[in-house]
């Protein structure tokens, strides 16, 4: 398996997302800011267990890994579509499933959080709110 570290497009896409589901109080601990340092943390832990040996603007990504952590900025880019929200939080997901980060809880919340948008999804859609 290989693993990277997610766009930045990416990671506003996830965090625009999840602002905007009802009911997300899964992951509201703090600014939007705050959650996609968190979930760039959880990535980055990944990446470096699977490349331990490379520096880190070294390991694979799309992205100025010296600025993702502390550094990032929300920027809205979400254009209403929870399908395109739940396609990148599933390659989140992807991405942080090297070494022992699927055991940790902020792993475990990010799964719960995709579960969640898919959830949203399939009611929102008409056959589902059809009466039988």
């Amino acid at each position: 398996m290989s693993a990277f570290i997610i766009s930045k497009k990416s990671m506003d896409y996830i965090v625009d997302g999840i602002n905007r589901i009802p009911h997300t109080e899964l992951w509201r601990e703090g600014t939007p800011n705050e959650m996609g340092r968190k979930f760039y943390a959880t990535n980055l832990d990944a990446v470096t267990q699977r490349y331990p040996d490379e520096s880190l603007e070294g390991l694979p990504g799309p992205i100025d890994k010296s600025d993702i952590l502390d550094n990032y900025e929300f920027t809205p880019v979400h254009d209403g579509s929870l399908v395109k929200t739940y396609k990148k939080i599933c390659s989140l997901i992807y991405q942080c499933s090297e070494g022992d980060v699927f055991k940790r809880e902020d792993f475990k919340q990010i799964v719960r959080i995709k579960n969640k948008i898919a959830d949203s999804i399939v009611t929102s859609l008409p056959e589902y709110l059809e009466e039988n």
